[in-house]
Protein backbone atom coordinates (compact mmCIF):
# COMPACT_ATOMS: atom_id res chain seq x y z
CA UNK A 1 0.00 0.00 0.00
CA UNK A 2 2.74 2.15 0.89
CA UNK A 3 4.33 1.36 -2.57
CA UNK A 4 0.99 2.80 -3.94
CA UNK A 5 0.66 5.92 -2.33
CA UNK A 6 4.39 6.62 -3.71
CA UNK A 7 3.73 5.57 -6.56
CA UNK A 8 0.56 7.96 -6.80
CA UNK A 9 2.82 11.17 -5.53
CA UNK A 10 5.43 10.54 -8.22
CA UNK A 11 2.68 10.41 -10.90
CA UNK A 12 1.07 13.71 -9.53
CA UNK A 13 4.08 15.00 -10.13
CA UNK A 14 4.48 13.96 -13.94
CA UNK A 15 0.97 14.92 -14.14
CA UNK A 16 1.95 18.51 -13.30
CA UNK A 17 4.94 19.09 -15.70
CA UNK A 18 2.57 17.31 -18.78
CA UNK A 19 0.49 20.57 -18.66
CA UNK A 20 3.41 22.70 -20.44
CA UNK A 21 2.79 22.69 -23.85
CA UNK A 22 6.60 23.17 -25.03
CA UNK A 23 7.62 19.83 -27.58
CA UNK A 24 9.73 17.99 -24.90
CA UNK A 25 7.28 18.38 -22.22
CA UNK A 26 4.72 16.60 -24.53
CA UNK A 27 7.07 13.53 -25.18
CA UNK A 28 7.84 13.47 -21.29
CA UNK A 29 4.15 13.26 -21.07
CA UNK A 30 3.28 10.40 -23.85
CA UNK A 31 6.28 8.37 -22.09
CA UNK A 32 4.86 9.18 -18.79
CA UNK A 33 1.28 7.88 -19.96
CA UNK A 34 3.13 4.85 -20.74
CA UNK A 35 4.21 4.15 -17.50
CA UNK A 36 1.28 5.36 -15.94
CA UNK A 37 -0.71 2.87 -18.30
CA UNK A 38 1.29 -0.04 -17.30
CA UNK A 39 1.39 1.31 -13.57
CA UNK A 40 -2.44 1.28 -13.47
CA UNK A 41 -2.69 -1.93 -15.00
CA UNK A 42 -0.08 -3.56 -11.90
CA UNK A 43 -2.16 -1.44 -9.52
CA UNK A 44 -5.30 -2.92 -10.56
CA UNK A 45 -4.64 -6.47 -10.40
CA UNK A 46 -2.50 -6.00 -7.06
CA UNK A 47 -6.05 -4.10 -6.03
CA UNK A 48 -7.93 -7.15 -6.67
CA UNK A 49 -5.71 -9.18 -4.71
CA UNK A 50 -5.99 -7.48 -1.59
CA UNK A 51 -9.58 -6.22 -2.14
CA UNK A 52 -10.48 -10.57 -2.52
CA UNK A 53 -7.37 -11.82 -0.17
CA UNK A 54 -7.95 -12.39 3.65
CA UNK A 55 -6.06 -9.75 6.10
CA UNK A 56 -6.36 -12.09 9.36
CA UNK A 57 -5.26 -15.34 6.54
CA UNK A 58 -2.26 -12.95 5.84
CA UNK A 59 -1.12 -12.30 9.26
CA UNK A 60 -1.91 -15.31 10.96
CA UNK A 61 -1.77 -18.22 7.81
CA UNK A 62 -3.27 -21.27 8.60
CA UNK A 63 -1.47 -23.74 5.98
CA UNK A 64 -4.89 -26.19 6.78
CA UNK A 65 -7.65 -24.13 5.63
CA UNK A 66 -5.48 -22.91 2.71
CA UNK A 67 -4.27 -25.98 1.53
CA UNK A 68 -7.37 -27.90 1.48
CA UNK A 69 -10.50 -25.90 1.93
CA UNK A 70 -13.65 -28.39 0.92
CA UNK A 71 -15.79 -27.63 -2.21
CA UNK A 72 -18.55 -27.54 -0.73
CA UNK A 73 -17.64 -24.40 1.53
CA UNK A 74 -16.27 -22.82 -1.86
CA UNK A 75 -18.95 -23.83 -3.99
CA UNK A 76 -22.37 -23.29 -2.51
CA UNK A 77 -21.55 -21.39 1.00
CA UNK A 78 -25.11 -21.91 3.24
CA UNK A 79 -25.48 -20.52 6.36
CA UNK A 80 -26.78 -23.95 7.02
CA UNK A 81 -23.38 -25.32 6.12
CA UNK A 82 -21.25 -22.59 8.15
CA UNK A 83 -23.29 -23.79 11.10
CA UNK A 84 -23.13 -27.55 10.96
CA UNK A 85 -20.04 -28.45 8.86
CA UNK A 86 -19.56 -32.11 8.28
CA UNK A 87 -16.10 -32.40 7.84
CA UNK A 88 -13.27 -31.11 9.67
CA UNK A 89 -11.45 -29.58 7.16
CA UNK A 90 -14.97 -27.33 7.10
CA UNK A 91 -14.45 -26.60 10.44
CA UNK A 92 -11.43 -24.18 10.39
CA UNK A 93 -13.83 -22.08 7.89
CA UNK A 94 -15.96 -21.56 11.19
CA UNK A 95 -15.76 -18.82 13.62
CA UNK A 96 -14.94 -21.29 16.15
CA UNK A 97 -11.60 -21.87 13.66
CA UNK A 98 -10.97 -18.20 14.15
CA UNK A 99 -11.20 -18.54 17.82
CA UNK A 100 -7.98 -20.42 17.48
CA UNK A 101 -6.21 -17.09 16.53
CA UNK A 102 -4.51 -15.39 19.68
CA UNK A 103 -6.19 -12.38 21.31
CA UNK A 104 -3.72 -10.22 20.65
CA UNK A 105 -3.59 -10.86 17.10
CA UNK A 106 -7.36 -10.46 17.26
CA UNK A 107 -7.12 -7.25 18.82
CA UNK A 108 -5.01 -6.00 15.93
CA UNK A 109 -7.38 -7.01 13.23
CA UNK A 110 -10.41 -4.24 13.00
CA UNK A 111 -13.96 -5.55 13.53
CA UNK A 112 -14.53 -4.88 9.90
CA UNK A 113 -11.37 -7.54 8.83
CA UNK A 114 -12.87 -10.00 10.84
CA UNK A 115 -16.29 -9.80 9.07
CA UNK A 116 -14.26 -10.26 5.47
CA UNK A 117 -13.39 -13.88 7.01
CA UNK A 118 -16.96 -15.13 5.93
CA UNK A 119 -17.51 -18.06 3.57
CA UNK A 120 -19.20 -15.00 1.92
CA UNK A 121 -15.70 -13.57 1.76
CA UNK A 122 -14.11 -16.28 0.66
CA UNK A 123 -16.29 -16.93 -1.86
CA UNK A 124 -14.97 -13.22 -3.87
CA UNK A 125 -11.42 -15.11 -4.35
CA UNK A 126 -12.84 -17.22 -6.98
CA UNK A 127 -10.99 -16.95 -10.04
CA UNK A 128 -14.42 -16.67 -11.84
CA UNK A 129 -15.23 -13.77 -9.74
CA UNK A 130 -11.50 -12.26 -10.20
CA UNK A 131 -11.88 -12.11 -13.57
CA UNK A 132 -15.06 -10.84 -13.84
CA UNK A 133 -14.09 -7.95 -11.98
CA UNK A 134 -11.11 -7.35 -14.16
CA UNK A 135 -13.39 -7.42 -17.35
CA UNK A 136 -15.63 -5.16 -16.04
CA UNK A 137 -12.98 -2.69 -15.45
CA UNK A 138 -11.52 -3.41 -18.31
CA UNK A 139 -14.57 -2.58 -20.17
CA UNK A 140 -15.87 0.48 -18.08
CA UNK A 141 -12.03 1.74 -18.80
CA UNK A 142 -12.89 0.77 -22.59
CA UNK A 143 -15.59 2.92 -22.73
CA UNK A 144 -13.70 6.20 -21.35
CA UNK A 145 -10.96 6.10 -23.59
CA UNK A 146 -13.86 6.30 -26.26
CA UNK A 147 -15.70 8.95 -24.58
CA UNK A 148 -12.32 10.85 -24.21
CA UNK A 149 -11.21 10.39 -28.18
CA UNK A 150 -14.59 11.32 -29.02
CA UNK A 151 -14.41 14.48 -27.28
CA UNK A 152 -10.92 14.84 -28.86
CA UNK A 153 -12.40 14.88 -31.90
CA UNK A 154 -15.47 17.54 -30.96
CA UNK A 155 -13.22 19.40 -29.30
CA UNK A 156 -14.83 19.29 -26.45
CA UNK A 157 -11.89 17.53 -23.91
CA UNK A 158 -11.97 21.14 -21.89
CA UNK A 159 -15.54 19.86 -21.11
CA UNK A 160 -14.51 16.28 -19.36
CA UNK A 161 -14.62 15.88 -15.66
CA UNK A 162 -12.23 12.54 -14.70
CA UNK A 163 -14.21 12.39 -11.37
CA UNK A 164 -17.68 11.58 -13.26
CA UNK A 165 -15.97 9.63 -16.00
CA UNK A 166 -14.34 7.12 -13.62
CA UNK A 167 -17.79 7.23 -10.84
CA UNK A 168 -18.87 3.80 -12.67
CA UNK A 169 -15.42 2.28 -11.37
CA UNK A 170 -15.62 0.08 -8.10
CA UNK A 171 -14.62 2.86 -4.56
CA UNK A 172 -11.24 1.71 -4.37
CA UNK A 173 -10.26 1.82 -8.13
CA UNK A 174 -11.88 5.40 -8.63
CA UNK A 175 -8.61 7.33 -7.11
CA UNK A 176 -6.16 5.35 -9.60
CA UNK A 177 -8.81 6.07 -12.67
CA UNK A 178 -8.60 9.45 -11.95
CA UNK A 179 -5.64 10.22 -12.34
CA UNK A 180 -4.85 7.84 -15.61
CA UNK A 181 -7.79 9.93 -16.97
CA UNK A 182 -6.25 13.19 -16.17
CA UNK A 183 -3.36 11.68 -17.64
CA UNK A 184 -5.04 10.30 -21.19
CA UNK A 185 -7.31 14.15 -21.19
CA UNK A 186 -3.58 15.92 -20.99
CA UNK A 187 -1.88 13.27 -23.77
CA UNK A 188 -4.91 14.17 -26.16
CA UNK A 189 -4.69 18.26 -25.51
CA UNK A 190 -1.30 18.42 -25.79
CA UNK A 191 -2.26 16.74 -29.56
CA UNK A 192 -3.80 19.74 -30.57
CA UNK A 193 -1.62 22.69 -31.72
CA UNK A 194 -1.86 25.80 -30.13
CA UNK A 195 -3.20 28.73 -32.05
CA UNK A 196 0.16 30.61 -31.69
CA UNK A 197 2.26 27.56 -33.36
CA UNK A 198 0.70 27.62 -36.95
CA UNK A 199 2.34 24.34 -37.35
CA UNK A 200 1.61 21.93 -40.58
CA UNK A 201 -0.23 19.66 -38.70
CA UNK A 202 -2.80 22.56 -36.79
CA UNK A 203 -6.49 21.21 -37.10
CA UNK A 204 -8.45 24.44 -38.30
CA UNK A 205 -12.21 24.15 -37.13
CA UNK A 206 -14.09 23.04 -40.57
CA UNK A 207 -17.67 24.88 -40.92
CA UNK A 208 -19.49 21.91 -42.76
CA UNK A 209 -22.49 24.58 -43.66
CA UNK A 210 -19.78 27.07 -45.33
CA UNK A 211 -19.71 27.73 -49.15
CA UNK A 212 -15.58 26.12 -48.90
CA UNK A 213 -15.50 24.65 -45.60
CA UNK A 214 -11.71 23.11 -45.98
CA UNK A 215 -10.55 26.70 -47.19
CA UNK A 216 -8.33 26.86 -44.28
CA UNK A 217 -7.11 23.33 -44.40
CA UNK A 218 -3.79 22.57 -45.79
CA UNK A 219 -3.59 21.38 -49.50
CA UNK A 220 -2.17 18.50 -48.51
CA UNK A 221 -5.25 17.58 -46.78
CA UNK A 222 -7.49 19.37 -48.33
CA UNK A 223 -8.77 16.56 -50.39
CA UNK A 224 -9.07 14.50 -47.77
CA UNK A 225 -11.33 17.65 -46.00
CA UNK A 226 -13.60 17.81 -48.74
CA UNK A 227 -14.48 14.02 -49.17
CA UNK A 228 -15.51 13.75 -45.85
CA UNK A 229 -17.23 16.91 -46.19
CA UNK A 230 -18.84 15.39 -49.16
CA UNK A 231 -19.88 12.20 -47.15
CA UNK A 232 -21.26 13.72 -44.32
CA UNK A 233 -23.50 15.66 -46.72
CA UNK A 234 -24.63 12.75 -48.29
CA UNK A 235 -25.42 10.94 -44.96
CA UNK A 236 -27.42 14.21 -44.01
CA UNK A 237 -29.43 14.07 -47.15
CA UNK A 238 -30.30 10.26 -47.42
CA UNK A 239 -31.26 10.55 -43.41
CA UNK A 240 -33.18 13.63 -44.44
CA UNK A 241 -34.88 12.08 -47.15
CA UNK A 242 -35.77 8.88 -45.14
CA UNK A 243 -37.13 10.93 -42.68
CA UNK A 244 -39.08 12.44 -45.15
CA UNK A 245 -40.50 9.54 -46.67
CA UNK A 246 -41.46 7.96 -43.32
CA UNK A 247 -43.47 11.32 -42.85
CA UNK A 248 -45.22 10.82 -45.91
CA UNK A 249 -45.75 7.13 -45.30
CA UNK A 250 -47.17 8.38 -42.23
CA UNK A 251 -49.61 10.71 -44.03
CA UNK A 252 -51.20 9.01 -46.47
CA UNK A 253 -52.58 6.92 -43.96
CA UNK A 254 -55.08 9.68 -43.38
CA UNK A 255 -57.32 12.08 -45.28
CA UNK A 256 -56.22 15.18 -45.28
CA UNK A 257 -59.72 16.80 -46.18
CA UNK A 258 -62.43 15.02 -45.34
CA UNK A 259 -65.88 17.11 -46.82
CA UNK A 260 -69.19 14.89 -45.99
CA UNK A 261 -70.95 16.34 -48.77
CA UNK A 262 -68.10 15.57 -51.77
CA UNK A 263 -66.60 12.34 -50.92
CA UNK A 264 -64.23 10.95 -54.18
CA UNK A 265 -65.39 8.29 -56.64
CA UNK A 266 -62.55 6.51 -56.16
CA UNK A 267 -63.98 2.84 -56.72
CA UNK A 268 -62.86 2.21 -60.22
CA UNK A 269 -64.12 -1.65 -60.28
CA UNK A 270 -66.90 -3.38 -58.14
CA UNK A 271 -65.66 -5.38 -55.12
CA UNK A 272 -67.19 -8.58 -55.88
CA UNK A 273 -69.88 -10.46 -58.54
CA UNK A 274 -73.20 -8.22 -58.22
CA UNK A 275 -75.09 -11.11 -60.51
CA UNK A 276 -74.63 -13.44 -57.84
CA UNK A 277 -76.42 -11.42 -54.78
CA UNK A 278 -80.13 -10.84 -54.20
CA UNK A 279 -79.71 -8.16 -51.34
CA UNK A 280 -77.80 -5.73 -50.15
CA UNK A 281 -77.89 -4.41 -46.11
CA UNK A 282 -78.33 -0.86 -45.42
CA UNK A 283 -75.41 1.51 -43.53
CA UNK A 284 -76.72 1.41 -39.54
CA UNK A 285 -78.87 -1.69 -40.16
CA UNK A 286 -79.58 -4.04 -37.78
CA UNK A 287 -77.70 -7.17 -39.68
CA UNK A 288 -74.67 -8.78 -38.08
CA UNK A 289 -73.15 -7.04 -35.05
CA UNK A 290 -72.23 -3.61 -33.97
CA UNK A 291 -69.87 -2.13 -36.48
CA UNK A 292 -69.05 1.73 -35.72
CA UNK A 293 -66.02 1.20 -33.67
CA UNK A 294 -63.95 4.52 -33.39
CA UNK A 295 -66.63 6.62 -35.46
CA UNK A 296 -68.32 9.24 -33.66
CA UNK A 297 -71.72 7.48 -33.80
CA UNK A 298 -69.66 4.66 -31.24
CA UNK A 299 -71.52 4.02 -28.10
CA UNK A 300 -69.75 2.33 -25.19
CA UNK A 301 -73.14 1.90 -23.60
CA UNK A 302 -74.17 -0.26 -26.63
CA UNK A 303 -77.62 0.97 -26.21
CA UNK A 304 -77.09 2.35 -29.60
CA UNK A 305 -75.57 0.49 -32.09
CA UNK A 306 -74.89 0.17 -35.65
CA UNK A 307 -74.11 -1.99 -38.32
CA UNK A 308 -72.29 0.29 -40.46
CA UNK A 309 -71.51 -1.69 -43.41
CA UNK A 310 -72.95 -3.87 -46.08
CA UNK A 311 -73.80 -7.53 -46.53
CA UNK A 312 -74.74 -9.23 -49.58
CA UNK A 313 -76.62 -12.46 -49.54
CA UNK A 314 -76.30 -14.72 -53.21
CA UNK A 315 -79.06 -15.58 -54.86
CA UNK A 316 -81.29 -18.47 -54.36
CA UNK A 317 -81.72 -17.54 -50.43
CA UNK A 318 -85.19 -17.64 -49.91
CA UNK A 319 -87.10 -14.46 -48.24
CA UNK A 320 -88.53 -15.78 -45.28
CA UNK A 321 -86.65 -16.06 -41.98
CA UNK A 322 -87.98 -19.41 -41.32
CA UNK A 323 -87.39 -21.28 -44.65
CA UNK A 324 -83.92 -20.00 -45.21
CA UNK A 325 -81.88 -22.94 -43.03
CA UNK A 326 -83.59 -25.57 -44.91
CA UNK A 327 -83.72 -24.04 -48.53
CA UNK A 328 -80.48 -25.11 -50.19
CA UNK A 329 -78.29 -23.21 -51.90
CA UNK A 330 -78.81 -22.91 -56.00
CA UNK A 331 -75.02 -22.60 -56.65
CA UNK A 332 -71.67 -22.93 -54.58
CA UNK A 333 -71.71 -19.60 -52.69
CA UNK A 334 -67.21 -20.18 -52.04
CA UNK A 335 -67.39 -20.03 -55.93
CA UNK A 336 -68.07 -15.71 -55.94
CA UNK A 337 -65.52 -13.75 -56.61
CA UNK A 338 -64.29 -10.60 -55.35
CA UNK A 339 -61.99 -7.58 -56.29
CA UNK A 340 -59.60 -5.14 -55.64
CA UNK A 341 -61.88 -1.31 -56.34
CA UNK A 342 -58.71 0.42 -56.29
CA UNK A 343 -54.87 0.72 -56.80
CA UNK A 344 -53.47 -0.43 -53.75
CA UNK A 345 -51.93 -2.75 -51.04
CA UNK A 346 -52.82 -5.06 -48.07
CA UNK A 347 -52.38 -3.23 -44.99
CA UNK A 348 -53.54 -6.29 -42.66
CA UNK A 349 -54.18 -9.75 -42.76
CA UNK A 350 -56.23 -12.06 -40.07
CA UNK A 351 -56.61 -15.78 -40.96
CA UNK A 352 -58.52 -18.39 -39.40
CA UNK A 353 -60.06 -21.89 -39.47
CA UNK A 354 -63.71 -22.70 -41.07
CA UNK A 355 -65.12 -25.86 -41.60
CA UNK A 356 -64.32 -25.52 -45.32
CA UNK A 357 -60.46 -24.19 -44.39
CA UNK A 358 -58.45 -20.96 -44.27
CA UNK A 359 -60.44 -17.86 -44.38
CA UNK A 360 -59.24 -14.03 -43.32
CA UNK A 361 -60.58 -11.03 -43.14
CA UNK A 362 -58.31 -7.98 -44.41
CA UNK A 363 -58.49 -4.73 -45.47
CA UNK A 364 -56.89 -2.36 -48.94
CA UNK A 365 -55.10 0.77 -48.41
CA UNK A 366 -56.05 2.65 -51.61
CA UNK A 367 -52.32 4.61 -52.62
CA UNK A 368 -53.68 6.81 -55.34
CA UNK A 369 -53.47 10.73 -55.07
CA UNK A 370 -57.38 11.34 -54.21
CA UNK A 371 -58.15 7.88 -52.72
CA UNK A 372 -55.08 8.38 -50.10
CA UNK A 373 -56.79 7.76 -46.44
CA UNK A 374 -59.67 5.38 -47.58
CA UNK A 375 -59.89 2.05 -46.43
CA UNK A 376 -62.05 -1.53 -48.19
CA UNK A 377 -62.21 -4.22 -45.79
CA UNK A 378 -63.58 -7.59 -47.07
CA UNK A 379 -64.11 -10.60 -44.18
CA UNK A 380 -64.22 -14.06 -44.90
CA UNK A 381 -62.64 -14.35 -47.79
CA UNK A 382 -60.34 -16.84 -48.98
CA UNK A 383 -57.38 -14.84 -49.95
CA UNK A 384 -55.37 -15.64 -53.11
CA UNK A 385 -51.94 -17.50 -51.62
CA UNK A 386 -49.68 -15.19 -53.37
CA UNK A 387 -50.93 -11.72 -51.48
CA UNK A 388 -49.80 -11.02 -47.91
CA UNK A 389 -49.59 -7.99 -45.82
CA UNK A 390 -47.38 -5.41 -47.77
CA UNK A 391 -48.34 -6.85 -51.64
CA UNK A 392 -49.60 -4.49 -54.04
CA UNK A 393 -52.90 -4.43 -55.97
CA UNK A 394 -54.36 -3.20 -59.35
CA UNK A 395 -58.01 -1.93 -59.32
CA UNK A 396 -59.79 -5.44 -61.34
CA UNK A 397 -57.88 -8.17 -59.51
CA UNK A 398 -59.18 -10.74 -58.36
CA UNK A 399 -57.82 -11.16 -54.83
CA UNK A 400 -59.67 -13.77 -53.69
CA UNK A 401 -63.34 -16.05 -53.19
CA UNK A 402 -66.15 -16.27 -50.67
CA UNK A 403 -64.18 -18.63 -48.16
CA UNK A 404 -67.23 -19.78 -46.27
CA UNK A 405 -70.43 -21.58 -47.68
CA UNK A 406 -72.52 -20.23 -45.38
CA UNK A 407 -70.75 -16.69 -45.06
CA UNK A 408 -72.82 -13.59 -46.34
CA UNK A 409 -70.52 -11.50 -48.66
CA UNK A 410 -69.05 -8.36 -46.41
CA UNK A 411 -67.71 -4.78 -47.63
CA UNK A 412 -66.66 -2.20 -45.31
CA UNK A 413 -65.32 1.47 -46.66
CA UNK A 414 -63.53 4.00 -43.72
CA UNK A 415 -62.18 7.38 -44.28
CA UNK A 416 -59.56 7.54 -41.33
CA UNK A 417 -58.92 11.06 -39.81
CA UNK A 418 -56.37 9.92 -37.52
CA UNK A 419 -55.92 6.61 -35.86
CA UNK A 420 -58.38 6.70 -33.34
CA UNK A 421 -60.94 9.00 -35.84
CA UNK A 422 -62.98 6.82 -39.12
CA UNK A 423 -65.82 8.00 -40.94
CA UNK A 424 -67.69 4.76 -42.02
CA UNK A 425 -69.75 5.45 -45.07
CA UNK A 426 -71.23 3.25 -48.06
CA UNK A 427 -69.32 1.77 -51.15
CA UNK A 428 -71.98 3.43 -53.56
CA UNK A 429 -70.48 6.83 -51.94
CA UNK A 430 -67.23 5.55 -53.35
CA UNK A 431 -67.98 4.57 -56.78
CA UNK A 432 -67.78 6.05 -59.75
CA UNK A 433 -70.50 6.17 -62.38
CA UNK A 434 -69.67 3.71 -63.89
CA UNK A 435 -69.52 1.34 -61.31
CA UNK A 436 -72.86 3.00 -59.09
CA UNK A 437 -74.32 1.91 -63.17
CA UNK A 438 -74.22 -1.38 -62.13
CA UNK A 439 -76.20 -1.33 -59.17
CA UNK A 440 -78.63 1.28 -60.70
CA UNK A 441 -79.48 -1.63 -62.92
CA UNK A 442 -80.10 -3.43 -60.06
CA UNK A 443 -82.75 -0.94 -58.82
CA UNK A 444 -80.74 1.53 -56.57
CA UNK A 445 -81.72 4.98 -57.51
CA UNK A 446 -78.74 6.39 -55.11
CA UNK A 447 -76.71 5.82 -52.53
CA UNK A 448 -79.15 6.97 -49.96
CA UNK A 449 -81.65 3.82 -50.82
CA UNK A 450 -79.02 1.87 -49.00
CA UNK A 451 -78.09 3.70 -45.74
CA UNK A 452 -80.26 4.67 -42.89
CA UNK A 453 -79.13 7.99 -41.77
CA UNK A 454 -78.19 8.99 -38.67
CA UNK A 455 -80.99 11.04 -37.14
CA UNK A 456 -82.98 7.68 -38.17
CA UNK A 457 -81.73 5.20 -36.18
CA UNK A 458 -80.42 7.57 -33.41
CA UNK A 459 -84.41 8.08 -33.21
CA UNK A 460 -84.87 4.16 -33.12
CA UNK A 461 -81.67 2.66 -31.48
CA UNK A 462 -80.85 -0.69 -31.35
CA UNK A 463 -79.30 -2.12 -28.00
CA UNK A 464 -76.38 -4.57 -28.43
CA UNK A 465 -74.46 -7.03 -25.70
CA UNK A 466 -71.55 -6.75 -24.71
CA UNK A 467 -69.61 -9.06 -26.25
CA UNK A 468 -65.93 -7.65 -28.48
CA UNK A 469 -68.72 -8.33 -31.99
CA UNK A 470 -71.59 -6.30 -30.14
CA UNK A 471 -74.17 -9.13 -31.38
CA UNK A 472 -78.06 -7.29 -31.48
CA UNK A 473 -80.35 -7.87 -28.53
CA UNK A 474 -82.62 -10.66 -30.05
CA UNK A 475 -79.90 -12.01 -32.97
CA UNK A 476 -79.63 -15.73 -32.49
CA UNK A 477 -75.78 -14.92 -31.21
CA UNK A 478 -76.98 -12.39 -28.46
CA UNK A 479 -77.98 -13.17 -24.82
CA UNK A 480 -81.28 -12.39 -25.05
CA UNK A 481 -82.62 -14.25 -28.60
CA UNK A 482 -85.68 -13.47 -29.87
CA UNK A 483 -87.46 -15.34 -32.79
CA UNK A 484 -89.33 -11.97 -33.68
CA UNK A 485 -86.32 -9.65 -34.23
CA UNK A 486 -84.52 -12.21 -35.96
CA UNK A 487 -87.99 -12.99 -38.59
CA UNK A 488 -87.70 -8.31 -38.84
CA UNK A 489 -84.18 -8.26 -39.36
CA UNK A 490 -84.18 -10.89 -42.15
CA UNK A 491 -86.91 -10.08 -44.19
CA UNK A 492 -87.52 -6.29 -43.63
CA UNK A 493 -87.23 -3.79 -46.05
CA UNK A 494 -85.81 -1.54 -42.80
CA UNK A 495 -82.99 -3.39 -43.32
CA UNK A 496 -82.06 -4.49 -46.90
CA UNK A 497 -82.40 -3.48 -50.37
CA UNK A 498 -83.57 -6.26 -52.12
CA UNK A 499 -82.58 -6.31 -55.84
CA UNK A 500 -84.51 -6.49 -59.12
Amino acid sequence: MKKTLNFLLISLAIFTVACSNSSDVQKSSIETQRQIDKAYEEASAKSQVTETSKPKATDAPKPKATDAPTSKATDAPTSKATDAPTTKAAETTTPKAAETTTPKAAETTTPKAVETTTPKAAETTTPKATETDKSQQDKLLIEISSKIKKAALDGTLEQLNPINLCSSMPKDMQYMCTQKVSMDIQSEMSKIPQPSQHSKNERPKVDPNAKDPCAAVPKSARAECEKGIADMRKETEEAKAKEAKKAQLEADKYVKNFDRNNIPKIAKFNFTELDKFSRMSKIRSAVGHNYSYKTDEDDPSRQNCKSMKHYLIPKGAPRSHSAYSTTPHTFKWMSIKFYAPVDGFINHVEYSENNYGTEANFGIQATETDAKGYYFDYYHIALDPNLKVGSTVKAGQQIGTLGDENSYGEIAVSARISKTKIHLISFLEVATDEIFNLYKSRGINSPADVIITREERDAKPLACDQSEAGWFIGSSRSNKPDISFQKWVFESEDNWFFFK
